[in-house]
């Protein structure tokens, strides 16, 4: 998980290095999800934290697996099979005994409440008093901004070409303004979870 949000940082300052901004909000998105799986993850007594991976890890993935069997399934029920066309579908099914055997050891209430728990708005209220009041207002921002953006609203629209018209005059404070946010924000969060990540490791951060 940390590895992940070390590249996606990277990714995000190469797209903002070439003014791609937008995109660059998205994968800010990315990161700040990532940070608060990361933070509720391993937040609590051991026990806990391995409670939680074991849902984020094995529970969550097995789930989605099964979901997306299902679908493969219903598809392949109704189509005449072509081997290679439909191989990703194919591959996706998975073992009826595996199935069984993963539903007798979780229970069906269990599993029902297991995914909500990991859900990023619910994540983002529940580790509210945890997080910097400063992060926690710019996490809030950034993920209602980035979701504007993901589902390509027509304010977003408007801004990008408010933006480009600015350049297009000379004016680059709101590119700018913009840009930097969103590497301020991505790389505190990565901060954050280095730092945990040591303490995690043993080690100590002030001796670096």
């Amino acid at each position: 998980m940390y590895s992940s949000l070390v590249e996606s940082l990277e990714s995000l300052i190469i797209l903002i290095s070439f003014g791609r901004i937008w995109d660059a909000k998205l994968l800010g998105r990315i990161i700040a999800e990532g940070y608060l799986k990361f933070f509720y993850a391993f937040s609590g007594e051991n026990r806990e934290v391995l409670a939680k991976l074991d849902e984020y890890l094995i529970i969550i993935p097995s789930m989605n697996r099964i979901k997306i069997h299902n679908l493969a399934k219903e598809f392949l029920s109704k189509v005449e099979v072509d081997q290679f066309k439909y191989e990703a579908l194919v591959d996706a099914l998975l073992d009826e005994e595996v199935i069984k055997r993963f539903y007798d050891t979780h229970s069906e209430k269990k599993l029902k409440k297991i995914p909500g728990k990991w859900k990023n708005n619910e994540l983002l209220k529940l580790l509210k008093d945890d997080l910097d009041p400063n992060l926690y207002i710019s996490l809030e921002y950034d993920y209602k901004l980035s979701s504007q953006i993901a589902h390509i609203d027509a304010n977003i629209l408007e801004q990008k070409q408010e933006f480009i018209n600015d350049i297009y005059k000379g004016i680059y404070t709101k590119p700018i303004s913009l840009g930097a946010s969103t590497l301020a924000n991505s790389l505190t969060i990565v901060l954050e979870c280095t730092l945990r990540f040591l303490h995690l490791q043993g080690m100590d951060p002030e001796q670096f």
